[in-house]
C-alpha cells in the first residue's frame, strides 16, 4: 500500500492547535452551525428507509455536497419494506404510544384485536425488556416472543425499559432477510407496559399495512485528485427509526462539516457515502462495500465512519456529555492519535478486540486503517430523539476532538502498516 501523504504544511495537532488552525472550527458558534444542520435533518421527518423523510434527506445531502464541489451520485438498490397504513393501540379507551417491531405480519386488509393482558390464547402477552447496549433483539427476547406466540398470544407487547432515563417504545434494528412475525409484535414504553398489564378492560389493537419493494439510495460524493493513488473515505448512515436527532444528527452534521474541510485540506481522493438502510441489516453499507464505488482497502489511507450518538447527553435531563456509552473504534495502526484526542470523552475500542455497528462491516471488508464512532444516548431509537437530544456545546467539543484526531492520523508517519 502506498504511504498516505501528509496534508500540506501541517504538523501533529493538539485540540487547541487544531481549533486555531482550522478557522471556522474554532469559532464559538461552530456548535451552533452544527446544531442548525441537526435541526434541518430532524425537520425532514421520519427517517425510516423508504420513507418520504428519508428521500427528502437524501436530496438535501446531495444538494449540499454538490454545492461544495463534489461529484454526487445516487447508488440505488431495492429493499423489502413494510408500509404501515394504520396503527392504534388503546387500553381502557386511552391511546397508548406504540411502534411495530420489524417484521410485522402482512395485513393489507387490516386487523382488529381485542383481549386482556396475560398469557394464553387470545391475550396480549406483555414482555418486560431491559434495553442495554443491543441494537438488535437478543436471542433470549426472541425466544420469549416465540414462546408467547406458541402459547396462543394474539399480539406481543415489548415493554422496553431503556438504561439512560428516557421512556418510550424502543425499536430494535431488523435483519434484512428475517421472516415476518406470525402475529403483531409491538414496542411500548416501560410505564405504558405496566399500565397495560394492570388494565381492567380489554386492550385493543387496530392495524393495517403491507409489504412493498422500495428503492433506497446511498448518496456517494467524490473529489478525485490528479496526483494521488490513495483515498480517504467518510461514511455515515442517514436512515433510522423516527427523527434520529441524537442518533444520526451529529454524524450527519459532522459529515457535512468534514466535507467542507476535506476539500481544502486533504490531498487524497475523497469519497463520501451517506448510507440508507442502517436499521435494516446495514443494507446500504453492504451495497456500497460490494460496489466499485468503494476504494480498494490497500488504496485507502483512512476510513472514517460517523455512526450513532457522537454527541448526546449522558442521561435524560442531564446537560453533561455522554461519555459512558459512546465509543471510538479504531484499528491498531491508529491507536495513538485516537487515544490522545478521544480517550476520556469516548470509550476507546481497538477493533482487533471488539467491533460493532457499521465499523465492524468496514473492518471485516479488510480496510486496515479505520476509525469509527458508535453508541447510544438517552433517546436512542425512541420517538423523542429530536434535535433536543444534542446541543451546540456537545457538538462543538466532539467536532474539535474529531478534527484533531483525523488531522493527526493523516499526518502520522506510522499510519501505513500495510506494506
Amino acid at each position: 500500500m502506498a504511504r498516505p501523504r501528509p496534508a500540506r504544511g501541517r504538523a501533529r495537532l493538539g485540540l487547541a492547535a487544531a481549533a486555531l488552525m482550522f478557522g471556522h472550527t474554532a469559532r464559538a458558534d461552530s456548535g451552533q452551525a452544527l446544531h442548525a444542520d441537526v435541526a434541518v435533518y430532524v425537520a425532514q421527518g421520519d427517517h425510516m428507509v423508504g420513507s418520504q423523510g428519508a428521500e427528502e434527506t437524501a436530496r438535501w445531502l446531495a444538494a449540499r455536497l454538490a454545492r461544495l464541489g463534489f461529484t454526487v451520485e445516487r447508488q440505488s438498490f431495492d429493499l423489502r419494506q413494510y408500509r404501515s397504513k394504520h396503527l392504534a393501540l388503546t387500553a381502557d379507551g386511552v391511546p397508548v404510544a406504540a411502534a411495530l417491531q420489524w417484521w410485522p405480519p402482512d395485513l393489507p386488509q387490516g386487523l382488529s384485536l381485542s383481549g386482556p393482558a396475560g398469557v394464553g390464547a387470545g391475550r396480549f402477552a406483555i414482555l418486560p425488556v431491559k434495553v442495554g447496549d443491543q441494537s438488535y433483539l437478543g436471542g433470549a427476547v426472541e425466544a420469549q416472543i416465540r414462546d408467547a406466540i406458541a402459547g396462543g398470544a394474539s399480539a406481543v407487547l415489548l415493554a422496553t425499559e431503556t438504561s439512560l432515563g428516557a421512556d418510550g417504545p424502543y425499536l430494535f434494528n431488523a435483519r434484512a432477510q428475517a421472516e415476518p412475525w406470525p402475529v403483531p409484535v409491538l414496542a411500548v414504553g416501560a410505564a405504558d407496559g405496566a399500565r397495560l398489564a394492570a388494565a381492567s378492560g380489554p386492550i385493543e389493537l387496530r392495524m393495517k399495512g403491507r409489504y412493498v419493494t422500495v428503492s433506497a439510495a446511498n448518496i456517494v460524493a467524490r473529489i478525485d485528485r490528479p496526483d494521488t493513488d490513495t483515498a480517504v473515505v467518510v461514511s455515515t448512515p442517514y436512515t433510522g427509526w423516527g427523527p434520529c436527532g441524537g442518533e444520526r444528527g451529529p454524524g450527519i452534521a459532522m459529515f457535512l462539516a468534514l466535507a467542507a474541510w476535506a476539500r481544502n485540506h486533504v490531498p487524497h481522493d475523497i469519497v463520501l457515502v451517506a448510507t440508507a438502510g442502517h436499521e435494516v441489516g446495514h443494507s446500504g453499507m453492504a451495497r456500497f462495500l460490494g460496489s466499485e464505488a468503494a476504494p480498494a482497502p490497500a488504496a485507502t489511507a483512512l476510513w472514517l465512519h460517523l455512526g450513532a450518538s457522537i454527541a448526546t447527553y449522558a442521561r435524560a435531563g442531564s446537560d453533561e456529555a455522554n461519555r459512558a456509552t459512546r465509543y471510538a473504534l479504531f484499528s491498531g495502526t491508529l491507536a495513538p492519535a485516537a487515544q490522545r484526542h478521544l480517550a476520556g470523552a469516548f470509550v476507546p475500542v481497538d477493533t482487533s478486540v471488539a467491533a460493532f455497528g457499521e465499523v465492524a462491516d468496514v473492518a471485516r471488508a479488510g480496510y486496515p486503517h479505520h476509525l469509527g464512532f458508535a453508541g447510544y444516548g438517552p433517546h436512542h431509537h425512541l420517538p423523542s430523539d429530536t434535535a433536543a437530544a444534542t446541543a451546540p456545546h456537545l457538538l462543538a467539543d466532539a467536532w474539535q476532538r474529531l478534527l484533531a484526531t483525523v488531522s493527526e492520523m493523516l499526518d502520522a508517519p506510522d499510519v501505513d502498516k500495510g506494506d
